[in-house]
């Protein structure tokens, strides 16, 4: 039970609020006819001073208490163990792919440490399903800066977090650059190759034909 007018929380038989004074009157009881007044949705309200939050607040403007969201913190070790035990990368770069990015501060951090963990910068020279896993990664990192730059903008151990993600995808961004330019060289070397024997094919049926052509005279006399 909450004071209708700051949010404190009451305790059971209280008649008035300890915080702001206000009247809590008494409990209606079964059958009364009088007005009730009802809630709908969720009223998120600091757990240390009562203050209704907004969505998205990691700190309470009034107290200072932080927020820590646990079931978020529970999902993101629901993703490594669900990662851990999956059987191949393709399963693993959908679990990745379809997790809901989570809101506080820690959860936040703690998936962009996971992600910048699980990103491997040599993918682009492994198998499509390694490639295909790290472009997961790489992906979902990016939607937790996003909510990050709304909810923790000018935290410093997210700003150092945010920087070893991106040097990481940097470099797989370079990798796959690399991999391009290997891939290019090598077609274009194969269709030399052909073009080559291809030129000596024919350079090989005129040098028949040649000794076809001198070998006629005699075959007259």
């Amino acid at each position: 039970m909450y004071c209708t007018k700051c949010g404190r929380q009451l305790n059971e038989g209280d008649r008035f609020c300890s915080n702001c004074g206000n009247l809590v009157g008494e409990p209606l009881r079964h059958g009364s006819n009088s007005r009730q007044e009802r809630w709908e949705g969720t009223v998120l309200k600091c757990p240390s001073c009562g203050r209704e939050m907004d969505a998205y607040t990691e700190r309470c403007p009034s107290c200072g208490y932080e927020l820590r969201e646990v079931g978020a913190v529970t999902s993101v070790k629901e993703l490594a163990t669900k990662i851990e035990f999956a059987k191949d990368d393709e399963i693993r770069a959908v679990l990745v792919r379809s997790f809901p990015i989570p809101n506080s501060r820690e959860d936040i951090i703690e998936f962009l440490i996971m992600a910048v963990t699980n990103i491997d910068e040599n993918a682009p020279y492994g198998t499509e399903e390694e490639e295909g896993l790290a472009k997961a990664w790489i992906a979902k990192a990016d939607q937790a800066l996003q909510k990050a730059d709304l909810v923790i903008p000018s935290d410093k151990v997210y700003a150092r977090s945010k920087a070893t993600y991106e040097k990481k995808a940097r470099a797989f961004e370079k990798a796959l650059k690399k991999r391009g330019k290997r891939k290019a060289a090598r077609v274009g070397m194969t269709e030399n190759q052909t073009k080559s024997v291809t030129d000596t094919i024919q350079m090989i049926g005129i040098l028949i034909a040649v000794v076809a052509l001198m070998s006629l005279p005699l075959l007259l006399l």
